[in-house]
């Protein structure tokens, strides 16, 4: 799996994301929505996790808050649902164990910037 961002028509930036086989044979791409620094992991048996972070503009002060978010990925390339992990975190980081269990850090947006994680699937 290969994930990367890129400007929409629209001017804004959007996650895709690609199957990239052992061979090297490249799968189509899919468009995954919104988000920023994404971060994949996968485990020994080819599931994986992706973890992302989305600016979401508000009306009222700070104008925007940050939220970090995760999407499972099956070994066939297939991207779940996003979860929202936390409506306060930014720069989100995963790493894998031997299967199926990942473990995300990120940091708190919001001031003192503490480091926050969760483990699980």
């Amino acid at each position: 799996m290969i994930v990367w961002t890129r400007y929409n028509s629209s001017g804004k930036l959007e996650l895709v994301g690609r199957r990239l086989s052992a061979g090297g044979t490249r799968g189509s791409v899919t468009t995954l929505g919104p988000g920023d620094r994404p971060d994949l992991a996968l485990d020994d048996d080819g599931d994986g996790m992706l973890v992302f972070h989305t600016v979401v503009p508000t009306s009222t002060i700070p104008y925007s808050y940050t939220k970090s978010s995760a999407r499972l990925v099956s070994r066939s390339g297939i991207f779940g649902t996003t979860k929202t992990l936390t409506s306060d975190g930014r720069v989100p980081q995963v790493d894998a164990r031997p299967s199926s269990r990942f473990t995300v850090i990120w940091q708190q947006a919001t001031h003192p910037g503490t480091i926050k994680s969760v483990t699980g699937p």
